[in-house]
């Protein structure tokens, strides 16, 4: 795995725990609208963060659990090998696969 693989899928672990723990808050707002008594919105939001914050941090470290850090080695995405034609040379001016698609329609008759 990469470090842009593995930063991606930690801040998509992040991102899902903060999103969780908000809708798990206006579930309890419907749940109990009494709870939110004597708050004024600026605290609710307040508290609606934190709360937030520790889930996106919580959620971050279970996915170090599951997935540590990279050992520093990367993968390396490989390209299989090119084909070589026998009497063919690669190049800018070698033929490419429509040139001999084209041979062969011409060979056809087509």
């Amino acid at each position: 795995m990469t470090w842009k693989n593995w930063g991606k899928a930690v801040l998509a672990a992040v991102i899902s725990g903060v999103s969780s723990s908000v809708l798990s808050w206006a579930g309890l707002n419907v749940i109990k609208p009494d709870m939110m008594k004597g708050m004024d919105f600026m605290s609710t939001l307040q508290t609606m963060g934190i709360i937030a914050l520790f889930a996106g941090i919580l959620s971050g470290l279970r996915y170090l659990q599951q997935s540590p850090l990279p050992n520093g080695q990367s993968t390396v995405e490989r390209t299989p090998p090119a084909v070589v034609i026998p009497g063919v040379h690669a190049g800018p001016s070698a033929p490419t696969q429509r040139d001999y698609v084209r041979e062969w329609m011409d060979a056809q008759g087509k």
